[in-house]
């Protein structure tokens, strides 16, 4: 599917699979070693004598974790969501209000790709899938952005969508954990 592109739009990706990568990998190395001793092949480092249900049990603990990794990558995408959420509603009260249109073009979208999470949060889609209640036809959205010569009401700003980026930046991290966490001990 993809992300919708914007005239005005800050992406974020986010590595859920390096999250567990370590455990994955080192139950794989452990069930292959167990595999390759059944079949008489043998290694120093391996163990001497292997089990049919130790096998079954190292095979059940690498679904385990394979299992905890989607859990992970969903709580991110659930994570990420909630983060550039808050970001979008920053910006929206940042953003000069004449119309509304401009506030109302803004959005706060996320997607799984493998064990990556990407999201963007920006003003004005262009092309792409259109989350509902998002305005459209913004065209002016970078002008109104990029126009500090303009004078804008308190608290409204022209840079309001880096300035959002800015004010969360320090805590963006630790609020996706506080996030990804929230969402894993839903379950």
């Amino acid at each position: 599917m993809g992300l919708p592109k914007a005239d005005l739009e800050v992406m974020v990706t986010v590595d859920a699979s390096r999250m567990g990568r370590k455990s994955k990998n080192s139950m794989s190395r452990l069930t292959n070693a167990v595999k390759n001793m059944s079949n008489g092949v043998r290694n120093s480092k391996s163990f001497k004598v292997v089990k049919a249900h130790e096998a079954a049990a190292l095979k059940s603990g690498e679904n385990d974790i394979n299992a905890a990794l989607a859990d992970i990558t969903r709580a991110t995408q659930g994570g990420l969501q909630e983060v550039l959420v808050s970001m979008k509603v920053l910006a929206q009260s940042l953003a000069p209000k004449d119309s509304g249109r401009l506030r109302k073009s803004a959005f706060a979208v996320t997607e799984k790709i493998g064990g990556k999470v990407r999201g963007k949060v920006g003003f004005n889609i262009i092309s792409g899938a259109v989350p509902a209640g998002v305005e459209t036809g913004v065209d002016y959205a970078v002008f109104v952005h990029e126009d500090d010569s303009a004078f804008h009401k308190s608290p409204t700003q022209s840079g309001f969508l880096l300035e959002a980026v800015q004010r969360r930046q320090s805590s963006i991290a630790f609020d996706l954990q506080q996030a990804i966490n929230k969402r894993r001990k839903k379950k």
